[in-house]
């Protein structure tokens, strides 16, 4: 399980790494773009020089790719999206972590059918499955019943699925690094649900009058109702280690 843990945190770095040449991209672009506007008095410029004489393109598309682009228009659309970037590293974190408590969920139901645990689980764990006669036989029974559990393991709410695998391993995440995955996974669905806007429900699911992240200056930032949601690089900090912190109570070194 530690070469999972280790998989996971490896990603963690990669996808910290990721989120600094987006933002150092971003910013290059965003200077570029002002520089050409004050020494070459450039407005306009083209996405391709040239296109390929290829059917891939449908018409709309060549059109626009063809078109040249306000140069305005494009910090305009910048300033209206800021964080974009940060939008999209902060939902592969949360995939990624989905992803790693199915992992510990499949190897503890491999090790265990296959005993070869080298670890301790809790003897009071269970975990409801179902055996179908139509199809279970003494050759794939054991598959099928692993398939099934971890089918219905990747159906259980974020939450259940951390309280399983603390079971399941007899460890204890405290309630307070548990609350902030929980938020972690609550911004997540509201950016994908109502485009990072606070709504009542998220507040609800977290237990607390308002939402709170770091912003662009590194200090806490409450966001409330009806309010947007911005992630911001520092953010997304907090976000890396709070996982990474989970993954190494779970899979401890020792």
């Amino acid at each position: 399980m530690k070469e999972i843990r280790n998989c996971f945190n490896q990603d963690l770095k990669e996808y910290k790494s990721l989120a600094i040449s987006l933002i150092a991209i971003r910013s290059l672009a965003k200077n570029k773009i002002s520089d050409m506007k004050i020494l070459a008095g450039a407005t306009n410029f083209s996405i391709l020089s040239s296109l390929p004489d290829s059917n891939d393109f449908d018409a709309d598309c060549r059109k626009f790719l063809e078109n040249t682009i306000n140069l305005q228009e494009v910090l305009v659309n910048y300033d209206n999206h800021q964080g974009v970037f940060e939008e999209l590293v902060h939902a592969k974190i949360i995939q990624r972590w989905y992803e790693f408590l199915s992992q510990l969920f499949k190897y503890i139901l491999n090790s265990h059918f296959s005993n070869q645990k080298n670890y301790t689980t809790s003897k009071s764990f269970k975990f409801d499955t179902y055996l179908d006669l139509s199809v279970d036989t003494g050759d794939n029974i054991i598959q099928n019943i692993q398939e099934r559990a971890l089918e219905k393991f990747d159906f259980l709410k974020a939450d259940d699925k951390l309280k399983q695998i603390e079971k399941i391993l007899n460890k204890n995440v405290n309630n307070e690094v548990k609350k902030k995955i929980k938020k972690h996974i609550i911004v997540r669905n509201t950016w994908q649900h109502n485009n990072g806007i606070v709504r009542k429900y998220d507040l609800g699911q977290l237990g607390d009058s308002k939402i709170i992240l770091m912003n662009d200056q590194a200090q806490e930032l409450q966001v409330k109702e009806n309010e947007k949601l911005i992630i911001t690089y520092y953010e997304l900090l907090e976000v890396n280690r709070d996982f990474r912190d989970v993954s190494n109570i779970l899979i401890p070194n020792d």
